[in-house]
């Protein structure tokens, strides 16, 4: 997880980003599983889990950035991944998520202000205030792998 701490420069409010990058991080919580087999993705999702159960999601947090308006958000990244399997049926085991699993369904981030497309920012360190939207440098403030 890493995060930056903001004080905006022209109303005063305080706001913060943290995400978390951690390929440990990927895996498929019950409450997701659970929200997909009730149809709260959508249809494709809802198929692809009832098809192949063997599918997870990644629950990665990330940090997304507005192409048009510039507003940002937290969310989960939610890709769906399905094993990789060998020429006999057999799942095919590697050591990490890229050679074990395939992309199935990639997900895309809407922003709620202006329904623009969102894209993955890394950097994170100027994000605009969600109260005036004045551009602001945040501090680094935190970083911490847990394996």
């Amino acid at each position: 997880m890493l995060g930056y701490r903001f004080k905006c420069s022209k109303c005063g409010t305080e706001y913060e980003a943290f995400w978390g990058d951690d390929p440990m991080n990927t895996g498929f919580g019950e409450e997701y599983r659970k929200a997909i087999r009730e149809g709260k993705y959508g249809p494709a999702r809802q198929k692809l889990l009832l098809e192949n159960p063997d599918i997870l999601m990644n629950t990665t947090e990330r940090l997304y950035v507005c192409g048009h308006c510039g507003s940002w958000k937290v969310e989960c990244d939610m890709g769906l991944y399905a094993p990789r399997v060998n020429h006999l049926g057999e799942v095919w085991w590697a050591r990490n998520l890229k050679d074990e699993y395939r992309i199935v369904f990639k997900s895309f981030h809407k922003c709620d202000r202006c329904g623009g497309r969102m894209h993955i920012e890394k950097d994170g360190s100027q994000l605009k205030c969600p109260n005036c939207g004045t551009m602001n440098t945040g501090e680094f403030e935190y970083e911490q792998y847990v394996y």
